[in-house]
């Protein structure tokens, strides 16, 4: 179960890759790599 703090952390980190993906020249998937999103999946 995720705490309050990692919550509102993960929230964030979304909404500013939700941003990055309708803004030209930032793409969402590598705002997505560098907030580690990704990382869980190299992993299994």
């Amino acid at each position: 179960m995720l705490s309050l703090k990692d919550f509102f952390l993960k929230l964030i980190q979304g909404i500013v890759i939700g941003i990055g993906a309708v803004l030209p020249g930032i793409s969402g998937g590598v705002l997505s790599v560098v907030f580690g999103v990704y990382q869980p999946s190299w992993n299994s």
